[in-house]
């Protein structure tokens, strides 16, 4: 009875593990356009699509390895959360999040920027054209 219930939590805690790398995979898809296609991802770690496509259905557990090597393309995975549920998903969130919004704020002051400049060029053409009718 005690060995099946120890088998019983091995398989819970498998699964349970299995559902955040899942949810971990979906959430680096979101974040870097060049990984959102499942081929693409499964590429990168070295595994193929099937393999890949029968962990996103829960019809395969994930194994160590691929943990393992989701960590080193991704080190911003936290590996304690992909383990234990503890923390989040990504290292440094709340990090992140204020790196995110700073560069968010400089893209806009380079969009300014840049409208600033062509309309700079929008009048000097038309002083130049001016100049040369």
């Amino acid at each position: 009875m005690k060995m099946e219930n120890n088998q019983k939590n091995k398989v819970l805690n498998e699964e349970k593990i299995s559902k955040r790398v899942v949810n971990t995979i979906k959430e680096i898809q979101n974040i870097y356009e060049e990984y959102k296609y499942d081929t693409d991802f499964a590429d990168l770690i070295g595994i193929k699509k099937q393999t890949l496509s029968s962990y996103m259905t829960y019809s395969r557990k994930v194994n160590i390895k691929v943990i393992f090597l989701i960590k080193h393309f991704f080190p911003e995975v936290n590996i304690e959360y992909l383990f234990t549920g503890k923390g989040s998903c990504f290292l440094d969130e709340e990090e992140n999040s204020e790196t995110v919004i700073a560069l968010k704020e400089q893209i806009e002051q380079l969009k300014k920027d840049i409208e600033e400049r062509d309309n700079k060029i929008k009048v000097y053409k038309e002083l130049i054209f001016e100049k040369n009718s």
